[in-house]
């Protein structure tokens, strides 16, 4: 019984947190409404509450709460700077999840999304188009991620459909890149070097390999040439190296043109907080879509560093514990990320949730997938 009730609190917290997170933006969202987030942390922190046991720590526990401990100490700090909610709620989540399987997890999260999503397509919609591309596409990856190793013809029929749909119906180039990406990964994993693939180094490092492309190709396109070696390098290596940046910048609506003009404007530091719309150009549009450039500006190199180090460790989790569906996701959101402010919000980047379990994995070795929560070694997650 008690088992059960625990599990309830997870989902029912997971269910009102994405509700509102899919509403976010939308038509249909009332400042009243924000009482779902409110609900879902609510609901998550009883279920913490529930799970409190006493316990003696080895050696690895305790690295495992120090981790913890320097990235609550870390958000925390920058929370009081910005009042941005968004990683808190991912550290809340990270939590009341610790003890629960992500197939589990993402299949609450795929209906809630999904059942929301269509409420806005419905009722009018979201503010902007792009609101229906990057929910829409974050209901494929989950769903990618429900089905998993069951993944069926008849499966990436539906997927092939879904995509088509949210493409028509929002013109969006990173639903075609993000989306399509992950379609030609799920196609390969159903050959071993497909998979072989999906547990490569390169997508063990995906996030930071995205964050560092992202960069480099807006400092190409600030100073007009290929970055910090430029100098070293033929004119005409320069020269084609700019026409692709040029051409990237275009089909991406000139989104490395703006954060280019924002680390120009407000450059970064250790703390963040460097973004300051209310100091922009009179007369100008300015809008810092990329996530990986939002990361270093408003949050700051240290939670960039440390959010970092922690997506590899996820991946490193997913990987070793052969769950390559969700290294598919992480490989779409992390080019996604490039383009729109989805990194830090549990909404979009939906695999954050897992950093505990991950955290937990590559210090003690266990696997949520093996169970038996009575030997988990977390402070939080005993049932």
């Amino acid at each position: 019984m008690k088992c059960s009730r625990n599990v309830f609190l997870v989902e029912i917290s997971l269910f009102f947190i994405m509700i509102f997170y899919t509403l976010d933006g939308s038509k249909v969202l009332p400042d009243s409404m924000k009482w779902l987030l409110l609900a879902g942390i609510i609901f998550g922190m009883s279920k913490m509450a529930l799970s409190v046991r006493k316990f003696r720590m080895s050696k690895k526990q305790i690295w495992t709460y120090l981790i913890f401990l320097l990235v609550i100490v870390s958000i925390t700090a920058r929370f009081f700077r910005g009042r941005d909610t968004r990683l808190v709620v991912v550290l809340l989540t990270m939590f009341t999840v610790m003890d629960q399987k992500p197939e589990k997890i993402v299949k609450v999260m795929f209906f809630a999304k999904l059942l929301a999503f269509i409420v806005v397509i419905l009722l009018g919609g979201y503010g902007h188009i792009n609101g229906a591309a990057l929910h829409g596409g974050m209901i494929i990856l989950l769903f990618i991620c429900m089905r998993g190793e069951k993944m069926k013809k008849k499966d990436f029929i539906v997927l092939t459909v879904m995509f088509l749909c949210l493409v028509v119906y929002t013109r969006s180039g990173s639903v075609i890149i993000g989306i399509g990406v992950a379609l030609l990964l799920v196609v390969l994993l159903w050959t071993e070097r497909g998979k072989a693939l999906c547990s490569s180094k390169i997508v063990m490092l995906i996030f930071p390999l995205a964050l560092l492309l992202n960069v480099f190709l807006v400092f190409g396109l600030q100073e007009g040439k290929v970055p910090w070696v430029g100098d070293n390098l033929p004119e005409y290596v320069n020269s084609a190296f700019l026409q692709m940046v040029n051409w990237i910048d275009n089909i991406t609506s000139h989104r490395l043109t703006l954060a280019a003009a924002s680390f120009q404007k407000f450059g970064m530091s250790v703390w963040g907080g460097n973004v300051d719309y209310s100091q922009i150009w009179p007369g100008v549009y300015f809008n810092l879509d990329s996530g990986m450039i939002w990361l270093l500006q408003g949050w700051g190199l240290l939670i960039t560093v440390i959010f970092m180090s922690l997506t590899v460790m996820l991946m490193r989790y997913l990987i070793k514990t052969k769950r390559y569906s969700f290294s598919v996701a992480a490989v779409a959101i992390a080019l996604w990320a490039t383009q729109e402010d989805m990194m830090v919000s549990v909404g979009t980047n939906f695999l954050l949730i897992f950093i505990g379990q991950a955290v937990q994995y590559n210090i003690t070795g266990r696997n949520v997938k093996d169970g038996n929560s009575e030997n988990n070694p977390l402070l939080l997650v005993w049932r």
